[in-house]
């Protein structure tokens, strides 16, 4: 409703970046309105935190521009220490480069400035995953399923794989089972898998 409003274009290139993440959308074209939308919000406002992070995604996943990447998320942080935002995105961008244990700082950090945040807590169940920390990825994915047990399967999936990697077979085949039926497979399927 206000083209002047450079917060609500930094969401709409948060939203096309998530888009392509999410979805089977032209990754081209979400891309290139992300960044229209980056732009836009930097000319209104260029000391805009969640541009910053937004431009450090897009670098990342797009540009594939590390340094840029990094330099924008530092200047996310930078702007606004307490942008849950920016410090989210940027444990996603050093998980990226396998920077685990300042990828567990920066999310620990956006947990703390915003705790109810289920994307906070996912993208932290994922950093232990990749770090290799098997036994707290899985702990903190179950309690992923605790706090949201309507939309479990992407949790229930990466369970699996935690759960093989530490050798528990039947409780990962438990865990994938219930992923094939909330995914509302027929009974042909699942029995297929059992």
């Amino acid at each position: 409703l206000d083209p002047n409003y450079a917060l609500a274009w930094a969401a709409q290139a948060h939203i096309h970046e998530d888009i392509v993440g999410h979805t089977d959308a032209d990754q081209a074209e979400h891309y290139q309105r992300s960044m229209e939308a980056i732009e836009k919000a930097l000319a209104i406002d260029p000391n805009l935190s969640e541009a910053y992070s937004a431009l450090c995604n897009y670098k990342n996943t797009y540009e594939y521009n590390v340094v840029g990447a990094e330099t924008a998320c530092k200047r996310a942080v930078e702007l606004d220490p307490k942008s849950p935002v920016a410090h989210k995105t940027y444990a996603k961008f050093l998980y990226s480069r396998g920077r685990f244990d300042e990828a567990i700082v920066e999310i620990k950090a956006a947990i703390d400035i915003q705790p109810v945040s289920y994307r906070n807590q996912q993208i932290y169940a994922l950093t232990l995953y990749y770090a290799r920390r098997y036994e707290e990825a899985e702990a903190q994915f179950k309690r992923l399923i605790e706090l949201n047990p309507n939309q479990t399967n992407f949790v229930e999936g990466r369970l699996v794989k935690v759960l093989e990697q530490q050798g528990k077979d039947s409780e990962a085949f438990e865990y994938l089972v219930r992923s094939v039926t909330s995914q509302k497979a027929d009974k042909e399927t699942l029995e297929r898998y059992k």
